[in-house]
């Protein structure tokens, strides 16, 4: 899992997500975006480029644990791909699936 800021030294959160959008390996990585900023606009921005949730940071510190507990529980439960060397990359995964390049809707 990767927590984002908007705000951060060298990139911006937007930035860190459009490289691993344009990664695909790293595409399996949660990207969770955690900000102050509670604008519309930026919270669509950052799923638009592949965050996976969007939380604003906190006003106290008992908050901010209890938000970090209930985030670490929830991504320890799910399931996660494999690292396995043998293990086909996202390309491979997509040209193969049975559902590549279907369209819904």
């Amino acid at each position: 899992m990767v927590i984002l800021d908007l705000k951060m030294p060298r990139a911006s959160g937007f930035e860190v997500l459009e490289w691993i959008n344009r990664n695909p390996d790293f595409r399996v990585i949660p990207a969770i975006v955690w900000s102050s900023s509670a604008d519309r606009r930026d919270v669509k921005h950052a799923f638009c480029l592949g965050a996976h949730a969007y939380l604003c940071k906190p006003t106290s510190y008992e908050e901010f644990a209890e938000i970090t507990r209930h985030l670490l529980d929830f991504w320890t439960y799910c399931e996660k791909p494999g690292v396995l060397p043998m293990e086909p990359n996202c390309a491979e995964i997509k040209e193969s699936h049975p559902f590549s390049g279907a369209r819904f809707g």
